[in-house]
């Protein structure tokens, strides 16, 4: 029916509950399960709707009835579960989160055997986890996760002669990257970091799913690039594509870990090659949920970011803006209006609207896409207070935005301003010496330059910037080149030739080594990705805690009696 576009009746037949219990039992098939769940979605039919209807009717009945058994009891339970994990799949955010209520409900009916029901329990609070975390549900995400914290710790102590691991239904890795997770979407890296040690500890030390290895190391790779531990993020990343390949092929979570690999190759200044990942990705996304999906938005708003930063010097926003715009409006039709994702999305619009103005002869209408940039920004903003409060890396990177687009608007004094929060921000979160920081330092620079004629004070800051920028990335990092022809203008500006004929000679060595480097990489994509199991996930895993260890950016002294108490896998 669906290969004959027969969407009417197939919606009738997915609304019964066995069918579509039927459907989801079909694991091999999962793929193939969430294109026809999307193509019923996007004609029309309310069949989200429909059936959870039918499964809270279910249960009302069952509960009603003082008659039930164990037995039906949890089999509609293990149902209703799979029924809210396909929709967290599907980011049918509020679907998921009822019939994941519906389960708490049937779960305070089972009798209070020994470690069984709470087995039951904390699977179903990893679910809620998830479930909040990704609906931006921070306040519930972060209640939920205190509560994992004390029983995990109970579960890291007492290792494997606990109930929960002689059950085998407590997948400590996979709870402790989902946790990572939560603090890593909030901007919270080093908490994040935390929390993926004991996971990648974890993976080390005890047997863990093919799924949760991969988990483990793909979101470990994207906290430790935020954290600058290129090395070992690289490392990490690197075997998590090795072993999606191997045991994913094309499923969702492949198509996850090449989303998160071309995060990583942006963040490393690879970003032609990202952009070939990105390519191979998206057009799997969107195969998988169709072109109208939260999934396949985030995925555009990815791709968006990537071409915005790839374009900035040629100034060709087409693509980058079509991207974005397509993600604002499947976010604004399937979301709620204060969702932050849709704050998220808008923000990128605005960046690129921002670069597009400036390119306008049309001053009446140059000035009103400045200003619905700014409408976005300040919408953004205000959103990210509200969640994170003003001490947080969101809200920081919002006023720097904020600060570039007032000083397209000729307003100095309040870039200014919105710049100097930005930096003090990042300081007190990241560091001195991030290069989160840095960004923002050329950005007020750009400024002292360009309209504030402050050559002193924007020569300090460029100079700053350019020693983070070439300790942490090398002499080939693209946003030298902005750094140095900075500082070919204030040195020009301040009459200081010899200084001028400097950063004149530094900026055709950066040339040099750009075009050295991007030689060097040409066929790289693919070749860094291991062809054979060198090493296990659980090497992998221990290697690089081991090296963060030995470098002084963690304190590990946990591992070695792990490994004597579980042995390697």
């Amino acid at each position: 029916m669906y290969k004959r576009e027969k969407y009417c009746q197939l919606g009738y037949e997915w609304c019964n509950l066995d069918v579509f219990h039927r459907m989801l039992l079909l694991k091999s098939k999962r793929v193939e399960v969430h294109q026809i769940y999307q193509a019923l979605v996007r004609t029309g039919t309310t069949i989200s709707g429909t059936l959870i209807a039918v499964a809270k009717q279910r249960v009302d009945w069952l509960l009603a009835d003082p008659s039930w058994t164990v037995l039906e009891l949890e089999a509609l339970y293990d149902f209703t579960l799979e029924m809210g994990v396909f929709l967290l799949e599907a980011c049918s955010y509020s679907w998921a989160g009822e019939a994941l209520l519906y389960c708490h409900s049937l779960l305070l009916k089972f009798p209070m055997r020994t470690g069984w029901r709470q087995q039951k329990l904390f699977e179903l609070n990893y679910w809620l986890l998830e479930y909040y975390t990704g609906n931006c549900m921070y306040a519930e995400a972060m209640k939920t996760c205190s509560l994992f914290d004390a029983l995990v710790a109970h579960v890291e102590k007492s290792g494997a002669g606990s109930d929960f691991e002689d059950d085998k239904a407590v997948n400590l890795a996979q709870i402790l990257i989902q946790s990572a997770v939560l603090w890593y979407q909030m901007g919270e890296y080093k908490q994040a970091l935390r929390y993926a040690v004991r996971a990648l500890r974890s993976i080390a030390c005890r047997p863990a799913p093919m799924r949760t290895k991969v988990d483990v190391l793909r979101v470990s790779a994207k906290i430790l690039i935020c954290l600058r531990q290129f090395d070992a993020a690289v490392q990490l990343i690197r075997h998590a594509v090795y072993l999606a390949l191997r045991y994913f092929d094309e499923g969702r979570r492949f198509t996850c870990v090449l989303f998160d690999y071309a995060f990583c190759l942006v963040n490393r200044d690879r970003i032609e090659h990202a952009l070939d990942v990105y390519d191979i990705a998206l057009r799997m996304r969107e195969e998988q949920f169709g072109p109208l999906s939260v999934r396949t938005s985030q995925a555009l708003e990815d791709v968006a970011y990537a071409l915005y930063v790839h374009e900035y010097g040629t100034g060709n926003f087409q693509q980058a803006s079509e991207l974005a715009n397509r993600a604002v409006e499947i976010n604004k039709k399937l979301l709620s209006k204060d969702h932050m994702l849709i704050a998220s999305s808008q923000r990128m619009k605005a960046l690129i609207m921002e670069e597009q103005a400036l390119d306008l002869n049309d001053e009446a209408q140059k000035n009103a896409m400045l200003a619905e940039a700014l409408c976005l920004h300040k919408a953004a903003l205000s959103h990210y207070q509200r969640r994170f409060g003003d001490e947080n890396i969101h809200t920081a990177k919002n006023y720097g935005n904020i600060g570039r687009l007032y000083q397209s608007m000729g307003l100095f004094d309040l870039s200014e301003e919105m710049h100097k929060k930005a930096i003090a921000i990042k300081t007190r979160v990241l560091g001195e010496d991030d290069y989160e920081t840095a960004l923002s330092m050329g950005h007020l620079a750009a400024l002292y330059t360009h309209d504030m004629d402050r050559q002193e004070e924007a020569r300090d800051l460029y100079l700053k910037s350019v020693q983070i920028a070439l300790k942490m990335f090398g002499e080939s990092f693209t946003g030298l080149e902005y750094d140095y022809r900075g500082l070919l203008r204030v040195y020009g500006k301040l009459g200081d030739t010899e200084q001028a004929d400097l950063y004149r000679m530094k900026l055709l060595d950066w040339e040099f080594a750009r075009n050295r480097s991007l030689a060097e990489e040409s066929n790289a994509t693919w070749a860094e990705i291991p062809t054979s199991p060198v090493e296990t996930a659980s090497d992998v895993a221990r290697s690089c805690l081991e090296a963060l260890n030995a470098s002084g950016f963690i304190s590990d002294n946990a591992i070695e009696c792990q490994q004597k108490r579980f042995g390697s896998t």
